[in-house]
């Protein structure tokens, strides 16, 4: 009777933990899936620039900070691989640490991305 009673408390635990863990979009920071939603749009557009034989990977945050005393504006600096170099005329141009930018801010209680340096807009810069 004791051992299930405690593993329906560890059991419950685990759930709530989980759920914790999945980073709410009202939490002191953005989450973790946020993250992941901008990172995909990375891939996306390297893909769309570069082609399918190329792919973004291996994401890295270097630097993650508030931008202001509110807290309502936080900075994500990453960098990235592609899965190949990226070749014009023989020469390697760029395939690692390819750096990037996240902004988000604290709107009305809830995070949203305000900037991201890897989408497609921006992506050029990887030729400099």
């Amino acid at each position: 009777m004791r051992t299930r009673y405690l593993t329906s408390i560890f059991a419950i635990a685990i759930v709530a933990l989980f759920v914790s863990g999945c980073g709410s979009k009202t939490g002191e920071k953005p989450s973790s899936s946020q993250y992941s939603e901008q990172y995909d749009k990375v891939k996306e557009s390297v893909k769309s620039i570069l082609g399918d034989d190329y792919d973004a990977e291996n994401f890295r945050e270097t630097t993650e900070e508030f931008t202001n005393e509110a807290k309502n504006r936080f900075k994500v600096e990453f960098v990235f691989d592609l899965n190949k170099p990226l070749t014009i005329l023989g020469m390697k141009i760029a395939d690692k640490d390819l750096p990037g930018t996240l902004i988000f801010e604290k709107k009305n209680g809830v995070w949203e991305c305000v900037g991201n340096s890897g989408d497609m807009a921006n992506l050029s810069r990887m030729f400099k």
